[in-house]
């Protein structure tokens, strides 16, 4: 165990030193939220501190004096990577932040060139499934369309203006 791992419990009394084993200290001094994700990696070189909502923490790097208001796994490794000026940082851990950086970079590059080819797919538009392109649709058809399609909004409960709505029953 080393000495980061150890935990000092400070008590009032003797007697309470024999009521308090050293496993209820361990416990105490990381508690466990069932169902809660485990912390990154990355906040091993951080002090966080609870913020108000659940699982969200302020952060304060170990050997400077930077501080983040609300600590982000993705904005720990940038400041370890590129951003940390800490001559105590050794440098395999600095590399390793860098290699992590630019992984996620190049994997978003990468879904940005495929989502945008994958969002052009997806628009549909009624000429599509139109046979014959030269025919403009009539215009009681055309009214026929409009009014299945109010319906459907109006069963399925869906607001008419749904550009900015990102989640459909």
């Amino acid at each position: 165990m080393s000495s980061r791992d150890s935990t000092s419990v400070t008590y009032d009394s003797p007697s309470m030193a024999s009521q308090y084993s050293s496993e209820e200290a361990e416990k105490d001094a990381h508690p466990k939220y069932p169902g809660g994700k485990p912390p990154d990696p990355v906040w091993d070189h951080f002090f966080a501190t609870p913020l108000k909502l659940p699982g969200h923490f302020a952060a304060k790097y170990k050997y400077c004096s930077t501080q983040f208001n609300r600590g982000r796994p993705n904005q720990l490794e940038i400041h370890l990577a590129k951003e940390c000026e800490d001559e105590n940082l050794d440098n395999e851990i600095r590399e390793k932040y860098q290699e992590i950086v630019i992984q996620r970079q190049k994997l978003k590059e990468k879904t940005q060139a495929s989502g945008s080819k994958q969002s052009k797919k997806q628009k549909i538009n009624i000429n599509d499934y139109w046979k014959n392109e030269i025919q403009i649709l009539a215009g009681s058809k055309k009214e026929a369309v409009d009014h299945a399609i109010i319906k459907a909004f109006a069963m399925c409960g869906l607001p008419f203006s749904i550009r900015g709505v990102t989640k459909i029953r």
